[in-house]
């Protein structure tokens, strides 16, 4: 990968690791339905004014069908699920077990043959898995429970952006990042208008400060200035390693949630989280690769590698 691609990925990371605070802190005044079709909205609006400001074309017509999928796997459905969620649990869990995205990403690129299987790969699965029971763990046994069931949600978001990253990487390979996000989130905010007022009707909003200017900075940070990294990078890099992403967001999701909202970041949650992480590294061959390079520069210098 290369450095302006690492870069990418990472701001992509700590803005959308954010996100999770901003949602916590908007779901408190407001419903999440309204809140995610508010967000797509701004984010639409944003980007169909930049369209038109710099002269850029909006996809074409052969391309709606995709960002329809997408609008809704990527934006409506994964949205409302983290939104739903954090009325019930803390946004650093939410943000924790968002990691296990790459994880459903690498299943469902193995399924369509872009990946391979191989023996770390596996057992890196089996690692990330088992990293993110030990967080949902806890109460396990009350799985209807509201925050149970929160915790779940979140996981079946990650699901679902796992599969928009592979069908994203696929399908829109080519054209203007700007112009693709633009589409994904008109299409987005086309799906969630109507059933915000489905569910939550037109509600009598009586929102806070806070949660106004996170709703904003929803829509303009985390939708719209962040799809337009997201579809820069899967022009260029792999799904697997779009979703390297889920390295930075659970972490920047962690220490915002403890510093702005006192959270508590229990045992369970660390440990959770570093076994995640050393399975994204399993996954991708990090690990592997590490080893060799360390071992490479003993055998070259016949001395431990870390010796200056």
């Amino acid at each position: 990968m290369k450095s302006r691609d690492l870069a990418l990925l990472l701001l992509l990371g700590v803005i959308w690791g954010s996100a999770f605070l901003f949602i916590r802190v908007a779901v408190r005044d407001v419903p999440p339905m309204t809140l995610v079709a508010g967000r797509l909205i701004l984010a639409a609006v944003a980007l169909l004014v930049l369209l038109r400001a710099t002269g850029r074309a909006f996809p074409p017509r052969a391309a709606w069908p995709v960002l329809l999928l997408l609008g809704v796997t990527n934006n409506v459905l994964p949205f409302a699920l983290v939104s739903w969620s954090e009325e019930r649990i803390a946004s650093a869990l939410a943000g924790t077990l968002n990691a296990t995205m790459p994880l459903f990403t690498f299943l469902i690129a193995l399924s369509l043959r872009q990946e391979r299987l191989s023996a770390g790969r596996t057992a890196g699965l089996a690692v990330g898995f088992a990293g993110a029971f030990i967080i949902v763990s806890p109460t396990v046994g009350d799985l209807a429970s509201a925050s149970k069931l929160a915790e779940f949600a979140v996981i079946a978001a990650s699901a679902s952006y796992a599969f928009s990253t592979v069908v994203a990487r696929a399908r829109v390979r080519d054209g203007d990042p700007v112009g693709s996000a633009a589409g994904q989130l008109v299409a987005g905010a086309l799906v969630a208008a109507p059933l915000a007022l489905l569910v939550d009707r037109a509600p009598h909003l009586h929102a806070s400060a806070g949660a106004a200017m996170s709703w904003v900075a929803l829509g303009l940070l985390c939708s719209a200035f962040a799809y337009i990294i997201f579809f820069a990078l899967v022009q260029r890099v792999s799904a697997t390693q779009v979703a390297l992403v889920t390295y930075v967001i659970p972490v920047v999701a962690t220490v915002l949630g403890w510093w702005a909202l006192g959270e508590h970041i229990g045992y369970g949650l660390i440990v959770g989280l570093a076994l995640i992480l050393l399975a994204l590294a399993m996954v991708n061959g990090n690990v592997g690769g590490l080893i060799a390079h360390v071992r490479g520069r003993r055998g070259a210098s016949g001395a431990p590698a870390l010796r200056r």
